[in-house]
């Protein structure tokens, strides 16, 4: 249960990074 809950967190930390990499990239370049 307590791996399950870890590596559901790894997950979600991973995705977050991915999506602020993406958005900066997005925007730096529009602006």
């Amino acid at each position: 249960m307590l791996l399950f809950l870890f590596s559901t967190l790894i997950k979600i930390g991973s995705g977050h990074l991915l999506l602020k990499r993406l958005k900066d990239c997005f925007l730096g370049y529009h602006h």
